[in-house]
């Protein structure tokens, strides 16, 4: 796994990077998977980056996103 460099970004990711950077959200990433997908680490869990980008074009990439979203996860995982 690799870590993509900023200059290889696409427009969604930028806008990503930079609102996570804004709202003080401390990540690693994004890291591009063998398979090809984009990952962020941020707070102890991984996340892909449809998933924040669907967060940021709701309005809702800030700390309290996360942590639903992140619930939402932690949540299905109990089902398996």
């Amino acid at each position: 796994m690799g870590k993509t460099l900023l200059r290889e970004q696409s427009p969604d990711t930028y806008a990503v990077l930079k609102t996570l950077h804004a709202e003080g959200i401390r990540f690693n990433g994004p890291f591009r998977t063998p398979g090809g997908h984009r990952i962020f680490y941020l707070g102890g869990k991984i996340y892909l980056e449809s998933e924040l980008v669907d967060l940021l074009r709701r309005g809702l990439l800030d700390n309290e996103g996360l942590a639903a979203l992140g619930q939402r996860i932690a949540g299905l995982g109990a089902e398996f």
